[in-house]
């Protein structure tokens, strides 16, 4: 018993004397690693504050075996700090395991499966001078059983590869097929809610979500897990070409469900994914029939043609309509390969940062076949392989094309852009636009825009964002008639020109269906107040022989007109000026007589059926 007692007795001793090693305040200086305060024991908060002279407070905890840690900071309003984790030797820039960056109050976040030994926490004043509390929590790692989906079991993570994940670490098996792809595309700013709910969660099916990023943390991994139902959300920082090429990112990618591609630079993600594991486990993955996404910088890497700055200068709409060939422009092409967005330059931040004559300018210089998605802020575009999009949000997606009626008038490098009637569809929430077939019941405006201008005048309409009054005019020819363009959008009280081209042998019979006027050239449907279809038909030419013998002026004041009837024309009415003259009883010789002061006298020859020959222009004698 006596042994018993001592035994105990050092137990409580030992558990005291390391009790009292952990520390609950900091103790300046601990301004980097090697003056960290230590050790953070699990579950004793740490108080601090960082003053406006320092960067941060550094600490270090240790583990002694794999452990799920949790470390929680909270500070007083009117401030904000964040919290970076390291492992022992990497402690310098970009080289932390895990971080919360947020603004949210308090930064909380789980890093799982640490294997035993040491590890530093740093504070960093954001913002203010917060006072703050650290607090770690910890539990041993639950390894569960790996389950092969198809894609091997989940490889070792590489040391420098910094990950977050939320949710099991086991891959859920859900099975897809290549009808199932499909692509959200987000314009930057505020995430839509309803996109993931309503778009992701129901084909997700309790899937796996890869979030990709080059820099941040794991922002997105309890939102969307909270908002899909997904059996894991995983965030990958892969900020280099090594990171990229490395088994477990590329695993990671091909069994996922959903690969999200978060905000950044377009330019890193090209530089440091072009070409290695990371391109090709997208492709993979999206071929399946799985889902691919991306918000502002991630959203504009999924199009065919990438504005792609690289270190060039940012492009903006006031000096790209300027100069064609401004030295922000810069596309690149060949990342990614999804149907739907083929011959397609996506853009985002659109109406927030005036981003208009910017991608019309880039728009040029892909071709006529090519066209823009640009989406605002706090909007989203889901899109379907049969080729249908539907919006969500409360900003807008616009996209962009040519047609017809467009006219380029000037597209040379160090000259100003000039360009006519583009379509511009704007649509809003529940709007559909199917990519495939351009069919949608969302009505175009045609957007011109003109770098020769003030900038305050470039646009037409001048406010290229709004939603304004279109009419659409349709035009079509019988047989025997071509009209150009067959349609066209118009703004309210515009002109519509339409050309009218009659085939040989073919002569105008009506015109109907819009109000305006007939030229040289075609039809003016002036002023379009409303909808209209032109419709416009024309006759067969009659084959009748006849011609001109001779024209003389009697003393009188009368003409005569001479004329030769072939064998064809018996039994057909000459007219002359339009009015009937007589009906020809026999090939041979008609004479014509009347008085008028005009200098030319037009003939035809028709038949019961209305059908009439070419006119014979006869110039008259004064």
């Amino acid at each position: 018993m006596k042994a018993n007692l001592c035994l105990s007795a050092l137990l409580l001793l030992l558990a005291t004397h390391a009790q009292a090693n952990c520390i609950s305040s900091e103790a300046e200086p601990n301004d980097n690693a090697g003056q960290a305060n230590g050790p953070v024991c699990d579950g004793i908060p740490v108080s601090g504050s960082v003053s406006s002279g320092n960067r941060g407070d550094w600490f270090y905890f240790d583990l002694s075996e794999t452990r799920d840690v949790t470390l929680t900071l909270s500070h007083q309003s009117g401030a904000d700090a964040d919290w970076y984790l390291y492992e022992a030797g990497r402690t310098g820039t970009n080289q932390d395991l895990a971080r919360r960056t947020t603004s949210s109050n308090p930064e909380t976040g789980t890093v799982t499966a640490l294997p035993p030994g040491r590890y530093f926490v740093e504070v960093y004043r954001y913002s203010g001078t917060p006072s703050y509390q650290l607090t770690l929590t910890s539990q041993q790692t639950v390894v569960e059983q790996q389950v092969d989906c198809g894609y091997g079991y989940r490889p070792a993570k590489p040391g420098n590869l910094t990950h977050y994940l939320t949710g099991s670490a086991v891959d859920a098996c859900v099975e897809v097929t290549p009808s199932q792809q499909a692509v959200l595309l987000m314009g930057g700013g505020s995430d839509v809610d309803a996109a993931f709910t309503n778009r992701i969660a129901p084909r997700l099916q309790g899937g796996n979500i890869v979030v990709l990023r080059t820099s941040g943390a794991d922002g997105y991994n309890d939102y969307l897990k909270q908002l899909t139902g997904a059996a894991s959300v995983e965030t990958l920082i892969i900020n280099s070409r090594a990171k990229a090429d490395s088994e477990y990112v590329e695993w990671a990618i091909r069994s996922a469900e959903f690969v999200w591609l978060a905000g950044g630079d377009q330019s890193t993600y090209i530089e440091y994914w072009h070409g290695t594991k990371v391109q090709s486990a997208l492709q993979y993955q999206f071929d399946k029939g799985g889902i691919i996404g991306g918000t502002s910088a991630g959203n504009m890497v999924l199009s065919e043609f990438v504005y792609d700055p690289g270190s060039r200068p940012n492009a903006v709409s006031n000096e790209l309509v300027r100069n064609f060939c401004h030295n922000s422009i810069n596309i690149s092409t060949g990342f990614l390969q999804i149907p739907t967005l083929t011959q397609t330059i996506n853009d985002t931040h659109f109406a927030n940062r005036d981003r208009m004559g910017r991608t019309v300018t880039l728009l040029q210089h892909l071709g006529t076949d090519a066209r823009a998605i640009a989406i605002d802020e706090r909007a989203s575009l889901f899109i379907t392989s049969d080729g249908q999009g539907v919006v969500d949000g409360t900003g807008a997606v616009y996209l962009l094309r040519s047609y017809a009626p467009t006219q380029v008038e000037q597209l040379s490098c160090d000259e100003p852009v000039v360009i006519k009637s583009l379509l511009r569809y704007k649509l809003t929430a529940g709007d559909q636009y199917n990519l495939l077939t351009q069919q949608t019941a969302v009505r175009p405006v045609p957007l011109s825009v003109d770098g020769r201008l003030p900038y305050s005048q470039v646009y037409t309409p001048l406010n290229p964002y709004s939603d304004i009054a279109t009419f659409s005019v349709t035009a079509a020819g019988a047989e025997g008639v071509s009209v150009t363009p067959a349609e066209q959008w118009v703004l309210l009280g515009d002109d519509a020109v339409i050309g009218i081209e009659l085939a040989e042998g073919y002569q105008l019979a009506s015109v109907d269906g819009c109000y305006g006027f007939l030229t040289e050239q075609g039809f003016v449907a002036n002023a379009v107040t409303e909808d209209c279809h032109l419709q416009v038909l024309a006759n067969a030419l009659l084959p009748a022989d006849f011609s001109v013998i001779k024209v003389n002026r009697g003393q009188s004041g009368a003409t005569l007109v001479q004329l030769r009837m072939g064998a064809n024309t018996s039994g057909l009415v000459l007219y002359r000026d339009g009015t009937a003259v007589t009906t020809i009883k026999k090939a041979g010789q008609y004479n014509d007589q009347f008085k008028t002061q005009a200098q030319n006298a037009s003939y035809q020859l028709c038949d019961s059926q209305g059908r009439c020959s070419s006119a014979l222009l006869v110039p008259l004698v004064r």
